[in-house]
């Protein structure tokens, strides 16, 4: 039965090019879309390095902090000082480790190319555990380094021959606002999409020490890397307990009511980074951790919306498609009825049409989509993941086949009741 299905099913797609060709270009089109959707969306919230560990990371960004000034209270919000993170996030007992780093633009930076602009980012020995960097020559720097205050600097491959026209840069000192490095190690260009540096240096070279000054608002973020995702919640639950002990700086105006600081997962992250201006109300509505979750499901939610809107919009139009399609068809299911041809065995002939329409499609989106990653890649490094891709793929391909039947099974359903006499004669439409 299957391989009558198939002939006739090549023989139809063959007599009518034009709906097959439509059909085909829908299917293609929604997969192609689906999957370039979803890979660039990993590129921003997957393991990818140097983010190797994604499912496993916490972050801390900003701090809510309520202060009375006598004729009112205050909420403010802002980016935690080292001190701040040194002092009640980098003791966590709960986490496997903790980074803290801090990032900034520079110009100055001498070079071949002239004065350029760079993206420096200042941190501790744990940043090279926490992140995974793929490094091409050379060594990140170490924990006696950095308590040393040693000027030493790690440099992307890619910073590295715009300005000096070689990777091969280990020894060279480059100047970073007035005070001299020597480079001990060049790492992999990152996903341009990920928020990365150009060079790397040790925070404590820092020369104004008013970072080291305990106070809670300063320019610094912190990484929290769990053991294992299941541990997350652990680490929120302590940090939570460890925030009700903050002390107040020594010289701060008013009195300290309160600090609130969500961390959040890569995921938690990504959605707040989307969210349109306004996104600040909604930590200082209430507790911004319940804020984060909140906006992640609000986002997801909209995603998947959006995503069945553009997959139910074609089907919607192929159904239209198939009916025209399978009308042309009455004849021959009169003459099929007419010889004992079941109505069960009619839809299964017209949806299994549609099945191998949609298992065509996706074997042509399949490499087209990789073509239009391969050229979108072009402008920098993008690293697609050829797991993500097939489990996208997979999954878009479930909903093609789901659509692809629903568009078929109607049409089909109605016209194969019709009477073989009025499907001969044409009476019957």
């Amino acid at each position: 039965m299957f391989r009558n299905y198939l002939k006739v099913a090549l023989k139809v797609f063959w007599r009518h090019r034009f709906f097959t060709a439509v059909n085909l270009f829908g299917i293609c089109f929604t997969l192609v879309v689906l999957m370039v959707a979803a890979a660039f969306i990993d590129q921003q919230v997957g393991p990818i390095p140097p983010e190797v560990h994604a499912d496993r990371t916490l972050h801390l960004g900003f701090l809510l902090v309520e202060r009375d000034t006598g004729d009112r209270t205050f909420r403010g919000i802002n980016q935690p000082s080292y001190a701040f993170l040194d002092r009640y996030v980098r003791p966590l007992e709960t986490a496997e480790n903790v980074t803290v780093f801090s990032e900034h633009n520079y110009w100055g930076l001498q070079g071949s190319a002239g004065e350029v602009r760079a993206n420096v980012t200042t941190t501790d020995a744990a940043f090279w555990e926490v992140f995974g960097f793929d490094f091409r020559r050379g060594r990140p720097y170490t924990a006696a380094e950095v308590e040393a205050g040693d000027r030493v600097a790690v440099i992307r491959a890619g910073f590295c021959r715009r300005v000096f026209g070689s990777e091969a840069v280990e020894g060279r000192e480059v100047p970073i606002e007035g005070q001299t490095y020597r480079v001990v190690g060049v790492v992999a260009d990152p996903s341009r999409m990920r928020s990365f540096a150009d060079i790397w240096v040790p925070l404590t070279t820092d020369r104004s020490q008013e970072w080291r000054a305990y106070k809670l608002d300063g320019e610094f973020s912190a990484a929290v890397l769990a053991r294992r995702p299941g541990d997350m919640d652990r680490i929120r639950a302590e940090f939570a307990a460890v925030l009700t002990q903050v002390e107040p700086p020594p010289d701060e105006a008013g009195v300290l009511r309160g600090v609130s600081a969500p961390l959040l997962t890569t995921l938690e992250e990504w959605a707040r980074d989307n969210k349109p201006q306004g996104w600040i109300d909604d930590y200082r509505e209430g507790d911004p951790q319940q804020a984060a979750v909140a906006r992640l499901r609000k986002w997801l939610l909209t995603l998947a919306g959006c995503a069945l809107l553009f997959m139910l919009l074609p089907t919607l139009h192929l159904v239209n498609l198939n009916m025209g399609r399978i009308e042309e068809r009455t004849s021959e299911i009169g003459v099929r009825k007419s010889f004992g041809a079941s109505t069960r065995v009619l839809v299964g002939q017209f949806v299994a049409e549609n099945v191998l329409l949609t298992l065509m499609g996706a074997a042509v989106s399949l490499p087209l989509s990789w073509g239009v990653l391969s050229v979108l890649a072009l402008g920098g490094p993008l690293h697609f993941d050829a797991g993500v891709l097939t489990r996208t793929f997979f999954y878009g391909l479930l909903l093609a086949l789901f659509f692809g039947t629903a568009s078929g099974a109607w049409p089909a359903w109605r016209m194969a009741r019709l009477h073989p006499v009025g499907a001969l004669t044409g009476r019957e439409r």
